[in-house]
C-alpha cells in the first residue's frame, strides 16, 4: 500500500518526534511464529526482547492465526508474548485486526475475543481496530473496506493508523 498503517500511526501521533516507530510486521506470520522465531525474519521473541531498546511493543495477530492454530494455542502464544515482553521491561499493547471475510461468531470474532481475554488476564491494553472498523462498517460487509476480503484499502490503512495514534497516548505508561 502507499502508506501502511504503522507509517500513518507514526505521522498521526500527537508528538511524532518523541517516538521511533518501526514496522516489524511480516506478511503471513502468526503470533506463535513471532514467539518461536519462525516468522521468516526474526529470532525467537525472548531474544528480540532481550536485544530491543523499545519501551512499547504493539502486536497485531489473529487473521493468519485463525487458519494455523486452534484458539487455545493462539491464546498460549499471546500470553507468552506478553509475559516475555514484560519480563524484559517492555510495555505490551495488543491491536485487534481489521474485520475480514472470515468475521463472524464462527471465525475471526473468536480470535479477537481470545486476544481480549488474554489482554485482560495479562493487564495488556488493547487498540481495538476490530470494533472501530466494525462500527465504521455499520452493517456493511467487510468487503466494503477489504476488496479481497482480507487486506484493507489504502484509505482504511490510513484510518487504522490514525485511530491507533488517537488511542495510543492513553494506553502508554
Amino acid at each position: 500500500v502507499a502508506k501502511p498503517a504503522p507509517a500513518a500511526f507514526a505521522e498521526a501521533l500527537p508528538n511524532p518526534s518523541a517516538f521511533e516507530v518501526r514496522n516489524e510486521g511480516v506478511s503471513g506470520s502468526t503470533a506463535c511464529g513471532l514467539l518461536n522465531g519462525t516468522d521468516g525474519r526474526h529470532p525467537a521473541w525472548a531474544t528480540q526482547m532481550a536485544n530491543s531498546k523499545a519501551s512499547v511493543v504493539l502486536v497485531n495477530h489473529a487473521i493468519n492465526d485463525e487458519w494455523a492454530y486452534d484458539v487455545a494455542t493462539y491464546k498460549s502464544c499471546l500470553t507468552s508474548l506478553a509475559r516475555t515482553a514484560k519480563q524484559y521491561g517492555k510495555q505490551m499493547i495488543f491491536e485487534t485486526p481489521n474485520p475480514t471475510r472470515d468475521s463472524g461468531s464462527w471465525g475471526l470474532d473468536v480470535y479477537v475475543n481470545a486476544m481480549k481475554q488474554v489482554a485482560a488476564q495479562e493487564s495488556v491494553p488493547v487498540i481495538d481496530q476490530y470494533s472501530y472498523l466494525t462500527n465504521y462498517l455499520n452493517g456493511q460487509s467487510p468487503y466494503a473496506i477489504c476488496p479481497d476480503g482480507l487486506h484493507p484499502t489504502d484509505s482504511v490503512y490510513l484510518m487504522k493508523g490514525r485511530y491507533a495514534a488517537s488511542v495510543f497516548p492513553g494506553l502508554i505508561k
